[in-house]
């Protein structure tokens, strides 16, 4: 496996997803890359943009 391009945003991510299964909430594609898109700007990144 390869290094993550953002390491912030995955450390991000990774949070928030396990705060999300701990409620129980369903998560598609969709809505991780959205968070990742919303955590990108919280960061100030750029040029970030989520991919499958």
């Amino acid at each position: 496996t390869r290094a993550p391009a953002y390491p912030e945003i995955e450390s991000f991510l990774a949070i928030w997803f396990m705060q999300a299964l701990s409620a129980n909430q369903t998560i598609i594609g969709d809505i991780l890359k959205a968070k990742a898109c919303i955590f990108a700007q919280m960061l100030n990144i750029e040029k970030f943009s989520a991919s499958d």
